[in-house]
């Protein structure tokens, strides 16, 4: 069934963990073994399941799905793409952004992704909008644009980074297009002035300077 989804408070503890960078800002839930097709949709969710986190995290890297706007992408249809025909273990991101605007999970968030080169799937989170092909139907074109985007998914990806920044507030927030700006153009829109603009954050690092030397860990990041 491509809409089974598993519900979150199956799967819930109280949990008042904080992580060496952020400090929860509610009593969060335990999210260690969320399985895929799981669907997020609030703050304390996000929030939870990025602190759950096992391994080093310290960026997020945003992709879109590169399909058009009326074609459905979920879960099951990447793992198709991913798993089936191009014989990776698993779905590449960690999360999707569902064109109704809820957050889909994908791979694990403590297994490292396969998102990214340059090194970044080490301490990344990879996450991505269903979308970015302009047209639908019979007008289905070549361009790719942010624009493609609805606004709830915006309002997702908005919740989603606030967690994130609440649980790694001196993290880093990439496109896809920054790390591999040659190949890519993925998510057609500029995530560092957008986290700027909406989160008062800056990056350590310049676009140029990730897609040469690579991403930071932990002990780099608060060195910087």
């Amino acid at each position: 069934d491509l809409m089974n989804v598993e519900d979150p408070a199956n799967n819930t503890t109280v949990d008042s963990k904080s992580d060496l960078f952020g400090a929860t800002t509610v009593p969060t839930i335990n999210m260690k073994n969320v399985p895929a097709r799981t669907i997020l949709k609030t703050f304390e969710e996000m929030e939870a399941i990025i602190r759950s986190c096992t391994r080093e995290v310290t960026e997020v890297v945003v992709h879109h799905t590169d399909t058009y706007e009326d074609q459905l992408v979920n879960y099951d249809i990447i793992r198709q793409w991913h798993v089936d025909d191009n014989g990776w273990t698993d779905v590449a991101y960690h999360f999707i952004i569902l064109r109704n605007g809820d957050l889909q999970v994908c791979r694990p968030i403590s297994k490292r992704g396969a998102h990214v080169l340059k090194g970044h799937n080490k301490y990344s989170i990879g996450i991505s909008f269903c979308g970015g092909r302009v047209g639908s139907g019979a007008k289905r074109g070549k361009d790719r644009s942010a624009n493609t985007f609805q606004p709830e998914q915006w309002k997702t990806f908005d919740t989603f980074m606030k967690a994130f920044y609440t649980v790694h507030p001196g993290g880093q927030a990439w496109g896809h297009n920054d790390i591999d700006p040659t190949r890519r153009s993925d998510p057609n829109f500029d995530v560092v002035s957008y986290v700027e603009t909406r989160f008062s954050k800056n990056n350590v690092q310049t676009a140029k300077e990730t897609s040469r030397s690579g991403p930071l860990s932990i002990n780099e990041l608060i060195a910087s």
